[in-house]
């Protein structure tokens, strides 16, 4: 069974170009947690789950 630990370094390798642009762009990883706090917070009331 793989483990978190053995995942680690491949998912980190796929964000990583993406959490660069981010950085360039001068978004921070606050911006980023706030965000998905907020989204997440609001997911019930999209359209998604209305139908």
């Amino acid at each position: 069974m793989i483990t978190i630990y053995q995942l680690k370094p491949a998912f980190q390798k796929i964000l990583s170009p993406l959490v660069k642009q981010l950085a360039k762009q001068g978004i921070t990883a606050n911006q980023i947690t706030t965000s998905a706090a907020v989204l997440s917070l609001d997911f019930p009331h999209t359209e998604i789950l209305k139908n």
